[in-house]
């Protein structure tokens, strides 16, 4: 069976690879052992039915499941104590971001016996019967490190979340024009919307967070996830260094999990995908790539605040000094304070007015911004 690579070089950002064939191993065959990470900030509401979507069937299929707390206020910590036991549920102590859970979920596993696959999930998805095994088999293929589902909302509508490699065109084209009117002026654009690409087994670039599997040996190889972006961008910058290593993400169409869809983009969110997309590029393309994204978000940006919409003015102002994601951090906390503090004189930080939607449920929540 051929796969299709989606990479925008055809006119349907699809071009073909005969090389990858889906054919098991040769020589002696064992159950591959299967562990999922699931980290979560605030999930009490989510986490019993992400947890129970991994036990169908008999017991002895089960992965091990090791769930890390990023300074959740709620009861998750408590919760994953005793969905998972003591020894596989881990607290951080403090929100430190979604790239270092996984990094301290992969460091447990590697200090008591490690795995062949691990699942990275959020607590707000639900596998599909089957999918586990549809992600861990794609994954006994030739260069084939990370393999992705298709995702489904509630409705069971397919959400788009396959991704091409971001360059500076279709950056510009999104930041000016937004995802939506890009892909129907059929402009150069990151993310893939042809029906085609998902309903065929094929190759990404990277695809959304939310749930992916992910071999040992790729992990081992690409190293740990880069946890200063604190969240978003991060499942990218990996996926790049996968794919720069000569590790393959592959598509999965028989594969299905429900994600649920939040309302809107958080203040945070917003702000944080744009300060990481400029510090992305600068890991991946160099100074002047960082360069070149900057301006296009910048000019996106200002048009923006010509609608007023309000975080794009909190945006324009992260990327005119520079901001890092611990700045956007501080400026959230900021907005949490001040919706908690009795009025006064005081002026309120840039973008108070946002300050009811700062803090999301969960690390990987809030809906990508295209």
């Amino acid at each position: 069976m051929d796969a299709e690579h989606v990479d925008g070089c055809g006119p349907n950002g699809v071009s073909s690879d005969p090389s990858l064939v889906a054919q098991p191993a040769t020589g002696a065959q064992r159950s591959p052992r299967v562990a999922a990470v699931c980290v979560t900030h605030d999930s009490q509401d989510l986490l019993a039915e992400c947890v129970a979507s991994l036990r169908t069937g008999p017991a002895a299929n089960w992965p091990r499941v090791v769930i890390v707390d990023s300074g959740s206020r709620d009861a998750s910590h408590e919760l994953a104590v005793n969905l998972v036991g003591p020894a596989d549920a881990i607290s951080l102590g403090a929100n430190r971001g979604y790239a270092a859970g996984i990094n301290a979920g992969v460091a447990h596993l590697a200090s008591t016996g490690g795995a062949d696959v691990v699942l990275l999930l959020n607590p707000d998805v639900s596998l599909w019967p089957g999918a586990g095994a549809a992600l861990v088999e794609a994954l006994e293929r030739d260069g084939v490190g990370i393999s992705a589902p298709v995702l489904l909302d509630e409705q069971g509508r397919r959400q788009l979340s396959l991704r091409r490699r971001p360059r500076l065109a279709s950056i510009w084209c999104e930041a000016l024009l937004g995802g939506p009117l890009t892909a129907r002026l059929g402009l150069p654009s990151q993310t893939v919307h042809q029906p085609e690409a998902y309903e065929r087994e094929g190759l990404a670039d990277w695809a959304t967070g939310g749930a992916l599997a992910l071999s040992w040996e790729c992990l081992q190889d690409v190293g740990k996830w880069e946890e200063s972006y604190f969240l978003y961008d991060e499942e990218v910058d990996f996926a790049l260094r996968a794919q720069d290593k000569g590790w393959r993400l592959v598509h999965v169409p028989s594969a299905r999990v429900t994600r649920r869809t939040a309302g809107g983009d958080s203040p945070l969110a917003y702000v944080l995908v744009r300060v990481n997309r400029v510090s992305l590029m600068r890991r991946h393309g160099g100074r002047w790539a960082a360069a070149g994204t900057w301006c296009a978000l910048m000019a996106g940006e200002l048009l923006r605040t010509i609608t007023l919409r309000k975080p794009a003015a909190v945006a324009v102002r992260a990327l005119l000094f520079g901001w890092t994601p611990s700045d956007v951090l501080r400026w959230a906390q900021e907005l949490a304070d001040a919706s908690t503090e009795p009025s006064s004189d005081k002026p309120a930080p840039p973008g108070a007015e946002c300050a009811s939607a700062v803090h999301r449920p969960h690390p990987t929540a809030a809906r990508r911004v295209s």
